[in-house]
């Protein structure tokens, strides 16, 4: 009698899991699938700039540098007057443009490309004339600011929860071999082939998307925020 009463309690915890894991899927999925493309995308930003923007990124090397500040002035001839320098970007490679920052007074961000080389400006763009600023953008905030941000963070603390409850209905309860745990059967029942491939596949997929969510909640609104205040501190 106590044996089946143990049964029964484990058999609605293992229900209580699955559902657990169920929700968490219907909740994070979509989100987490724009914040995987995005962020697939993004991983590549080097290699698509060489081809998107080639004529405004890429110059020939060519004998002495001009001076920051000539390269500087030169930028803001190009920008809504009252515009102010807030940053630059150099890069070790001897083939790129420099990348400088400004502000306008309506508080737009500009990109300003220039030749360090002779100092004529390759190209102007607003924040988000860019396609990568775009693609990040919607990485991050889902192009809908805080809410956003705190709807990605969301999603990706439910992720964390959907592959544990994950992992924890991959274990093995009985005394399975290799088909069926570590690898997924060939022949049987449909319902049985598409759960063996769900399961396993989540099984080896599990340690890899665990980095990347936790390591995605760095930047994330309020625990990244906790994260960089308890390291800085």
């Amino acid at each position: 009698m106590e044996k089946s009463s143990c049964k029964i309690k484990q058999h609605r915890f293992y229900r209580v899991i699955w559902r657990w894991h169920f929700y968490a899927g219907l909740l994070v999925v979509p989100v987490i699938l724009i914040s995987s493309i995005t962020g697939g995308i993004y991983v590549f930003k080097s290699e698509f700039e060489s081809i998107f923007y080639r004529d405004t990124m890429f110059i020939s090397p060519s004998g002495n540098s001009a001076s920051l500040e000539l390269q500087k002035q030169n930028a803001l001839k190009t920008l809504p007057s009252g515009s102010t320098f807030f940053g630059l970007s150099i890069f070790p490679e001897t083939d790129r443009a420099n990348q400088f920052f400004f502000r306008s007074p309506d508080k737009k961000l500009f990109y300003v490309y220039v030749n360090p080389y002779d100092g004529s400006v390759l190209g102007t763009f607003g924040r988000y004339d860019l396609f990568f600023p775009i693609v990040l953008k919607v990485h991050r905030t889902l192009f809908a600011g805080v809410f956003g941000r705190i709807l990605v963070e969301l999603a990706a603390g439910w992720g964390i929860i959907l592959i544990l409850t994950g992992l924890f209905l991959w274990l093995p309860r009985r005394k399975e071999k290799i088909w069926g745990v570590l690898l997924p059967r060939l022949k049987g029942k449909k319902y049985v082939l598409w759960r063996d491939w769900h399961t396993v596949t989540g099984f080896y997929l599990s340690i890899f998307a665990l980095l990347v969510l936790l390591s995605g909640l760095f930047f994330s609104y309020a625990a990244g925020e906790g994260i960089r205040l308890g390291i800085y501190a």
